[in-house]
This record gives structure tokens, sequence and C-alpha cells, in this order.
């Protein structure tokens, strides 16, 4: 879809951009450099007709044809009026890689020239303002390059009438690439390096491409045949030469390409951007696709500032309104301040794109609720200001861009300074919160916790040790209290250790100095208060005990004087006990000897009476021995007097049942003095 560029009002002249093909450039080109191709020529020469067909042979050679677009374009006529009126644009840009990097190709259809109702001086204004919109100009031409066609750009001789290069006074330093104008010739051979590439497009080529010696010639070699100098042997010679001095000078970057008839029948040429390719020579289709790679690949190049850096899409929207600004005042536009201006325009434009991405980033920064470690953040903080930084590089151009670079870094310098404000307010924040926390949750609690443990083992210890004791047991012990202060000390060490490990951001070393330097004192100073009401109440003890023990050690001297006179009187009574007791000692003593004297008198007077009692019974030995001898005696005289009385039938009853019976002390007399045994 064609969209209008530039206007033209019908009765003023008055060249007006189209804002909306302005924005669709700024929009959807932000980032994009532009290759901007225009196509001038004579009116009604097909140039229309040219371009779309153009165009679907770049899409088809790109990949991005379609169809349902075919019936699109720009605009075709077939009436002697011009048809298209300012500049047109082909609403979808076509993407084209170069090298590494990606552009836009924009096709611009201009206005014809040399209408019924045009003036050489608004042709030539129209042709100078494509030149100064283009990379490549695709100058359309019919038949072939002779006189007449030459002819018709002889407003191309009066390009440096229309177009300076330098306000007049200008400095040469101010000039781009420092180029200094001493002579409006050497103006025009400046002005000639920021020409577009100069494609001449010969419609309709019939002739055969050769020399006058008959050798092969190509397009290129047949404009340089076609530019070169005439001989001056006519009347105007002069002038056709200067016209082709003009062509050669201000475009030294300049190709031809020549296009057979597309069709054969004179019907289908009002329509020949219709066809399908299929319908046109074959010729023709080959020479179509031939200038599609040409313009794909030689003469392809973005649009720049001077010899600065490529035009993007808000660029190149800036340079066309300050041009068509220049054209509407009747001045004569100046590049360099057309350059200054868009330069000015679009730094600014990228001075506040990046100041809008470095607000944007930071912000987010800025409202997080977690603060960032110093490395962390600057790390972070140097990828935004690169962001800006590239962004900024990526549309800043011309001599502005050094200036408003300056003014970006010193904006960069305050907004990350302004971040890190915040995130050490953040940090602050953050660390104070988490050092009450911590505080009230260790050192707080440990305060409160061991007091009342404390409390609670002295009470512990007063209701095991009984009323007796219970006074004692409230004096706190001076290894408790050093015990107090370690169990504090603790509580600090693991606040300092879970506070490292927890704390973030800038701001954390700070707060916990002054945590310490506050809280530290007023915790030790809170022990030592409790510790101190803890000896009042040991001092008021002491003293009570020392009162307690004055009396009782009153009522216990009364007891001991009282137990001094019963010890005294016990005293003698033990004297007497003990002289009692030496008297019945020494008693004892002698009737100790005494017993000991009869023991040895009965020990001697029973050793003497068994010395008898083994002699009586040595004694009765002999007697049972001799009563024995008897005995076997007796018997022998029993028997020889039974034997005796058996034979004499004597009686015997005065012996009978045995003879003498042995002698048999009677009981009790052994060991007695059995003399009387023996009578």
């Amino acid at each position: 879809m064609a969209i209008p560029l530039v206007e033209v009002e019908r009765d003023t002249e008055r060249v007006v951009v189209n804002e909306s093909a302005l924005s669709l450039l700024e929009t959807t080109l932000h980032d994009v450099a532009v290759c901007p191709v225009s196509v001038v020529g004579l009116y009604r020469t097909g140039k229309s007709s040219l371009l779309n067909m153009l165009r679907k042979e770049l899409e088809q050679e790109l990949g991005t044809f379609s169809p349902t677009n075919e019936a699109d374009g720009f605009a075709v006529g077939a009436s002697v009026a011009r048809c298209t009126r300012g500049i047109w644009l082909w609403g979808k840009p076509l993407r084209v890689k170069i090298g590494n990097s990606e552009v836009a190709l924009l096709l611009l259809d201009t206005e014809g020239i040399g209408g019924l109702e045009a003036e050489v001086q608004y042709d030539t204004r129209m042709f100078a303002l494509s030149c100064l919109l283009s990379a490549t100009l695709l100058y359309n031409s019919m038949g072939s390059i002779d006189e007449s066609a030459i002819a018709t750009l002889s407003f191309v001789a009066e390009l440096s009438a229309h177009i300076k290069l330098s306000s007049s006074g200008e400095k040469s330093t101010k000039l781009p690439n420092n180029e200094a104008m001493a002579t409006e010739e050497e103006e025009a051979e400046a002005l000639s390096r920021h020409m577009p590439w100069f494609t001449w497009i010969v419609r309709d080529f019939s002739l055969e491409l050769e020399s006058i010696d008959g050798s092969t010639l190509t397009a290129d070699e047949y404009l340089e045949q076609a530019l070169r100098p005439q001989r001056v042997t006519e009347p105007g010679s002069a002038e056709r030469n200067r016209l082709r001095h003009a062509l050669r000078h201000f475009f030294p970057n300049r190709s031809c390409r020549c296009l057979v008839r597309p069709v054969k029948n004179e019907s289908e040429l009002q329509q020949v951007d219709t066809l399908p390719a299929s319908r046109r020579r074959s010729e023709f289709n080959d020479q179509l696709s031939e200038l599609a790679t040409h313009l794909l690949g030689e003469s392809l190049a973005p649009k720049t500032l001077g010899k600065g850096a490529p035009l993007k899409g808000p660029g190149y929207a800036a340079l066309l309104r300050q041009m068509c600004a220049a054209f509407n005042s009747g001045a004569v536009p100046v590049l360099t301040d057309a350059w200054r201006h868009v330069s000015k325009t679009e730094c600014a434009a990228a001075l506040q794109s990046s100041k809008q991405i470095l607000s944007s980033k930071l912000n987010k920064m800025n409202k997080a609720n977690t603060p960032l470690e110093e490395l962390e953040l600057e790390k972070k903080l140097e990828k935004v200001a690169n962001d800006a930084r590239s962004t900024f590089e990526q549309r800043a151009l011309g001599e502005m861009r050094q200036e408003s670079r300056g003014q970006l870094e010193r904006d960069i310098k305050n907004a990350l300074n302004k971040t890190r404000r915040a995130n050490r307010l953040v940090s602050e924040r953050y660390c104070q919160q988490l050092a009450d926390k911590l505080h009230a949750e260790l050192v707080e609690n440990c305060l409160t916790e061991l007091l009342a443990a404390d409390h609670k083992e002295r009470q512990s210890r007063r209701d095991g040790a009984g009323e007796r004791d219970s006074q004692s047991n409230d004096i706190l012990p001076m290894a408790r209290a050093e015990e107090l202060a370690d169990l504090l000390s603790a509580a600090w060490r693991e606040l300092k250790a879970r506070y490292s490990r927890d704390a973030k951001g800038p701001a954390a070393h700070e707060v916990l100095l002054a945590l310490l330097e506050m809280q530290w004192p007023n915790s030790c100073h809170e022990l030592a208060k409790c510790l101190d009401v803890r000896l009042e109440r040991q001092q008021s003890t002491h003293h009570k005990n020392r009162l307690d023990l004055k009396t009782k050690l009153a009522e216990f001297e009364g007891k001991r004087q009282a137990s001094a006179a019963v010890m005294e009187e016990k005293q003698r009574a033990l004297v007497d006990a003990q002289m009692e007791r030496a008297e019945l000692k020494a008693r004892l003593q002698a009737a100790n000897n005494a017993l000991t004297k009869a023991r040895a008198q009965h020990t001697e007077h029973s050793n003497k009476l068994q010395d008898n009692i083994s002699d009586l019974e040595l004694q009765l030995e002999r007697i049972n021995a001799k009563a024995s001898a008897l005995q076997d005696e007796n018997a022998r005289l029993r028997n020889n007097a039974e034997g005796s009385i058996g034979n004499n039938r004597a009686p015997a009853n005065n012996i009978k049942g045995g003879g003498t019976s042995p002698i048999v002390p009677p009981e009790g007399a052994k060991g007695k003095n059995c003399n009387c045994l023996l009578s």
C-alpha cells in the first residue's frame, strides 16, 4: 500500500510532510537504518509502473512477496496529466541484510518532471529534494541516452544553486569532515560527495550495446560513453558539456540499466505493472531481476548524515521535516544546517529515549524492598547505563552527538547516584528492621530469660533448703553473675553472626556499628542494673543476717556461760570419778596380780596333780596286769578244781560261776590317791 510522504499544495506549491507516514517511519524503523530508493524522471514515462514491478521483484528476491498484495502498488494513470503529486512511500518497508546488520529499503515514487502545469523552478526543487532524501536515485527515461535525454536533466547543472553545503561565511572547521569551501566550484565538488547513487534506467531500450568500433558495451560503459565531453564545434556544445560535467560531477557513483519493452502488445502497456511475469517478455524479466539484484547489492547503502552514522527512521523523518521547511521558506537548503538540526533533533530524541530507559529500569530497582549488595548493584547499574548508552548511540548522530553524549553521561551519573542513595536508604531500613528484630529476639529475650531463670533457680534453692537457709540462698554467687554476663555476650555474638548472614546492602556495616554502639552498652547496663538490684537486696539480706547473728550470738553467749557452769561442775564430778577410777584401777590391778599368782599356783598344783595321776595310772595298769594274771591263775585253778570235783564229785558251790573276780577300782577312784587299793 502506497501512502503520501510529501504532499504539494496546489495553490501555493508548498510541500507538506504527511505526519502519519513519518510516524510509521519513527515507530516501525526506530532502530533500523533506512535505504531510500527514489524513482525520478519525466512525467508519464511509467515511473510508478516500473516501481510496482520492481517492488514485486524485490519482494520475490527477499522471499516476502504475497499474492494478496499483488494488486496493491503506486497509482498509475493513462492520461497526460501527472498521476503522482509530491513523493509517495511504499508503506511496507523491505527488510534487507547488509552484512550482520538489517536495513529497511524504502521505495519512493516522486512527481514527474516536465509536467504541463509545472515550472522549471518547481521541477528543480523537487529533484533536489529527491536527491537529498535518497540513498539511491533511479532516473527513468525512455528509448536511449541521447542529447534529448541528457537535456531533460539540465536542472542538474543548477543543483548547486538550489542546495548549499554550508551557510555563507561559516568557517570550514564547522563543516562535515572538515570540508573547506573556498569557491563555488569547490563547494559543488564537496556537495557531490553527499549525493545518492545515481542509476539511469533506460526503458524500452531497443538498441544494440556496441561501441563505434563494434565491440560490446555494458550498460555502465554505455552511460559513461554518453557522458563524455563533446567537441565544441557547434553552438550549444559548451552548454551540453557543462551539463555532462555536472552529471559526472554531482553523481560520482553512477550506473546504468537498460530494459527492453516489457510487452509487445500496445494495449497491455497501460496495465503492465499488474500483468503476471509470465505475460511479460522474458528478456525484460531478466533485466528487471538484474536491476533488483543491483539495488540489493552494489548500490544498496543507508542514508547517512554527511559521512556520519546511518539515519534510522526517526532521523530520516527529522531530515525530511527540515528539508521541507527549508524549501517552504524560499531559502536554499543548507546541508550543514539541516544536518545540524537533524543531529540536534535526533540527539535530543536519543537523549530522551536513553533517559526513559534509564528512568524506567532504575525506578524498578528503586521500588524494590530488598536492598542490593554494592557489587551486585554496581553490575546492574553498569548494565542499565550501558543500555542507555546503547540506546543513545543507536539513534544519536551528527556533530551534536559528542555534546549530547556528555549530557547523557551527566544524567547517567546523577541517576545512578540517586539509585545508590535509594538503595542505601532501603538497606538502612532493611538492616535496621533486621537489627531490631534480632536484638529483641536474642538480647532482650536473653536478659528476660536469664533473670527469670535465675529467679526460678533461687526460688528452687530456697524451697529445697528450707526456712533456715532461705536468706542465704538469696545471695547471687559471683560465678553466677559471670555466667549471666557470658550468656549475654553469647547472645550478642549470635546476633552479629545472624546479622552478618542476613543483612544486605551498603548500610549493613553502619547499622551494625550503630546498634553495637547504642544497644550493647544498654544491654550491659540493664544486666548491671539488675545485678545492682540483686546486690542491694543481698546487702540488705546481709545486714539483716548480721543483726540476727548478733542476737543469736548473745543468746549463745548466755547459753555458753550456763553451759560453762554446768561443765565446771561436771568437771569436778569428773575429777572425783577419775580419782575413784584410779583407786578402783589400783584395786583391780592388785586383784589381777593376786589372780595371776593364784593362776600360777593352780597351774603348778595342776601340773603336780597331773603327774600324780600319771603315776597312779601306771600303778593301776600294773595292778590290772597283776589282777589279770591272778584271774588267769584263778581260772586255771578253777579248771583244775572242776576237774578234780568232777572226778571226785566234790561240791563246789562256793566257786561256781568262775574263780576270783578281777579287782576293779570303784568309779571315781581314778586320779585319786589309790594307795588304799594296794592294802
